[in-house]
């Protein structure tokens, strides 16, 4: 609850300390001050939801759906509600000039792990390029079309884009477990990678 930090049940309890005690042994005010109570109580859920709503780590469902048609996103029902939030909020994070601390920033917020940002050459032809290696993180879900929407929006359209995704296994000797991935995604002029 952000609002009620008064320390009681409800509105009704701390409604019935600001009169005299005597009138908790009339009837009439008892039941007068049950329905103001429950009135006010409804109220200040009210107010708490509205007061979720108004930041995105906190905001719920229907309010991310609003701001996803606000950024032209396409709502994922598959997804849940927190990847939803930090989905959403990689949006607001860098807008105008963008910078290689922007850019580990939005990294940061939807992956939770650190990025290296580098702008080099790529090939003999003198072309640079933009090159973001981060580590997998800590998430449990990590779709890799999201974090190539989320800098094709942020990096200028002339800017050619390589982000390599590293993943960290442990494997004890006895564990006989092979792991082997391999996925490239490619849009406009971005190369998303997955390595180990």
């Amino acid at each position: 609850m952000y609002y009620d930090e008064s320390g009681f049940d409800n509105c009704y309890e701390e409604l019935l300390t600001f009169y005299p005690i005597f009138y908790r042994e009339i009837f009439e005010m008892n039941e007068l001050l049950k329905t103001y109570g429950s009135l006010l109580d409804v109220i200040q859920k009210n107010i708490d939801i509205m007061l979720a709503n108004n930041y995105i780590q906190t905001a719920d469902e229907s309010t991310i759906t609003k701001f996803e048609k606000f950024l032209y996103i396409n709502t994922d029902k598959t997804k849940s509600l927190e990847e939803r939030r930090r989905f959403v909020l990689s949006f607001f994070i860098g807008f105008g000039r963008i910078s290689a601390t922007k850019i580990k920033a939005v990294i940061k917020n939807y992956t939770n792990a650190e990025a290296d940002v580098q702008f080099k050459r790529a090939d003999k032809n003198g072309n640079n390029r933009l090159f973001v290696t981060c580590d997998r993180g800590t998430e449990d879900v990590l779709r890799m079309y999201d974090i190539a929407d989320i800098l094709t929006r942020k990096i200028p359209a002339h800017i050619f884009l390589s982000v390599l995704i590293k993943y960290v296994f442990e494997c004890s000797k006895s564990n006989k477990n092979y792991v082997g991935t391999a996925v490239r995604v490619k849009m406009r002029n971005i190369v998303i990678e997955n390595g180990l």
